[in-house]
């Protein structure tokens, strides 16, 4: 089903590009390789992940530090893995079109959001104003620093893809112990590094999480640039104003076109605004899910340990609960959120052309 969703993008991306003549003509492309290397991606770092569970668990009935060894150097790979494949296909995007252009051109959780948010917020700041030396008319070139804030972030994206992936691991080999009978030291000993793996793991997210916003913003100017384009290709070189205005396009800030879109369905102005409304509360619920689901598991491991009751009482009851809605926190719905931002903010760029057509037939 999901193939057949792909293919059926790709053709409509496609026909945006090459029939209606809207959309830029490497766009299909772009989205062709990038789901091709995204699944590969998907693919090896699966087989990774089942090998290395076993593997982690054998090493476990020896010492800790063997299997903590094994889980980690599994993890780094799955990272190192995404971020070749990454580097990959921009490698071969950019040789291709370099070759073209020669020729052409929750409670804890919550308050533990704070501190990430307040980083990012203040770096995006601070990106924003040396880039425009400090004067906030230099929009386009504020927008550029914060770009380049996100590409320092993104920098560090193999090692906190590890830290991420050692977690899973770590969970897994876990449960291969018990399953396998062996020792009850194994077992603690599993429990301990995925303890550690529960916050590695929130840690890797908050850094996702963290450059899925400030990399959104970029693209939001990416968008203005989109619909700068576009317009041009449609013969309009400047914008008219009801008042008899014109600002010609290379002039034209990101407010002046704000102004010039009438508010509709399929306005700029209003999906500008949702981008900029699904960064700022998407951001900060991704970091509180993030962190909130691995405080839930550790809280039940902290029990399961002999505290508070142990095994069987009123409170491991309760964190058995806790972690229950804890492993979808921080597994599933916080991660969703950080592929939710980047989505909107590439839907927007990939259809800004459908949005002038209409917005100019209104």
């Amino acid at each position: 089903m999901g193939a057949i969703v792909f293919l059926c993008l790709v053709i409509l991306l496609a026909f945006m590009a090459f029939v209606l003549k809207v959309q830029n003509p490497w766009v299909p492309i772009a989205y062709l390789t990038g789901g091709f290397f995204s699944e590969l991606s998907g693919f090896f770092g699966m087989k990774t992940a089942t090998y290395a569970s076993a593997r982690t668990a054998n090493a476990a009935r020896k010492s800790l530090n063997s299997a903590l060894t094994i889980a980690f150097r599994s993890g780094a790979v799955m990272g190192l893995v995404v971020l070749g494949l990454a580097l990959l296909d921009i490698s071969l995007r950019f040789l291709i079109l370099e070759a073209f252009y020669l020729v052409q051109e929750n409670g804890v959780g919550m308050f533990s959001s704070w501190i990430p948010v307040l980083s990012i917020v203040v770096g995006t700041v601070f990106a924003f104003l040396f880039a425009a030396e400090f004067d906030i008319a230099n929009l386009n070139e504020g927008l550029y620093g914060i770009g380049i804030a996100a590409v320092g972030m993104l920098s560090t994206l193999g090692i906190t893809l590890a830290t991420d992936a050692y977690g899973p691991i770590a969970d897994n080999a876990g449960g291969n112990a018990q399953m396998s009978d062996l020792h009850p030291e194994v077992r603690k000993r599993t429990d301990a590094f995925d303890a550690l793996g529960n916050t590695t793991a929130a840690t890797g997210k908050g850094f996702a999480i963290g450059s899925a916003a400030l990399t959104a913003l970029a693209l939001l100017a990416s968008y203005i640039e989109e619909l700068r384009v576009g317009m041009m290709r449609l013969g309009q070189n400047v914008l008219t104003f009801a008042n008899g205005v014109t600002i010609p396009f290379e002039k034209a800030t990101f407010v002046d076109f704000l102004n010039y879109f009438h508010v509709h369905l399929m306005s700029p102005i209003v999906i500008a605004g949702c981008l900029i409304g699904a960064i700022a509360t998407g951001f900060v619920l991704g970091v509180f899910m993030a962190n909130t689901g691995g405080v839930w598991d550790n809280a039940k491991k902290y029990i399961e340990e002999g505290n508070y009751g142990g095994k069987g009482s009123p409170a491991h009851k309760a964190a058995v609960v806790g972690d229950t809605v804890g492993d979808p926190f921080k597994d599933t719905a916080g991660p969703s959120l950080n592929i939710l931002i980047k989505l909107m903010s590439m839907v927007c760029i990939v259809t800004s052309g459908l949005d002038l057509v209409y917005a100019f037939i209104r």
